[in-house]
């Protein structure tokens, strides 16, 4: 009986130490890229990977840290592996909070939904995103789709996009987009009108611009614009 406790007692000493050598192991293999003002020891990266191991993500590929515009607060994010189904990506995204960065104090306990010392998770800090690929100029793009916009219709309006067949309502919102690259759309849904379809392009790091559309045999037709800052 003894001999066999012994063993037990062994085999979860080396499980432990195998686990910790794999962890050692995931986090170098793990891209990085932080802010200047958020920099990350080896330590705290593997307490924030394990935190978000505990919201759903058992395999981080990357960690970045990022200022919360137009603040200086400092964010915390990690990726999970991507899953590939056809034309379909999806992969979990966790946003981190921490009391070590600058300008962040812990939040009420009612908000967090997963902790680890300085570190927290907040309710709507888990993100599943879902992507659908498209041919774009050499290279195929990712687009977010809306539930109520169907691939056959993503299809014809991302294509217009990226070849370029794109009109304007009027020339001031030509000019307000004269620097943003068309052809690459981030996502697609519902227009702020029933009778037109919404598409986001990123114009920055931190600035999204929406659009207002119609799609004819034309091409598109662009209406109306607005920015969001994040």
């Amino acid at each position: 009986m003894l001999s066999r406790f012994l063993t037990l007692i062994t085999m979860i000493a080396a499980l432990a130490l195998s686990c910790d050598a794999a962890d050692v192991s995931d986090i170098t293999a793990i891209k990085t890229s932080f802010d200047p003002d958020g920099v990350l020891s080896k330590n705290e990266l593997k307490t924030v990977v394990k935190l978000a191991g505990q919201c759903g993500i058992s395999k981080a590929v990357e960690v970045y840290t990022y200022k919360r515009h137009p603040t200086s607060q400092i964010g915390i994010g990690v990726k999970s592996a991507e899953t590939i189904k056809g034309r379909n990506i999806s992969f979990v995204t966790v946003r981190i909070n921490s009391e070590k960065l600058p300008r962040r104090t812990k939040e009420e306990p009612n908000n967090i939904v997963k902790s680890s010392g300085k570190y927290w998770v907040s309710r709507g800090g888990i993100q599943t995103n879902t992507y659908t690929t498209f041919a774009g100029k050499g290279a195929s793009i990712r687009v977010h789709l809306e539930n109520n916009i169907s691939i056959a219709l993503a299809d014809r309006i991302v294509a217009a996009f990226v070849a370029g067949k794109i009109n304007y309502a009027d020339e001031k919102t030509k000019e307000k987009l004269r620097h943003v690259d068309l052809s690459k759309p981030e996502s697609l849904g519902s227009g702020v009108e029933k009778n037109k379809f919404g598409v986001s392009f990123s114009s920055g790091p931190f600035c999204t611009d929406c659009l207002d559309c119609t799609l004819d045999e034309k091409g598109v037709t662009i209406y109306s614009m607005y920015q969001i800052i994040s």
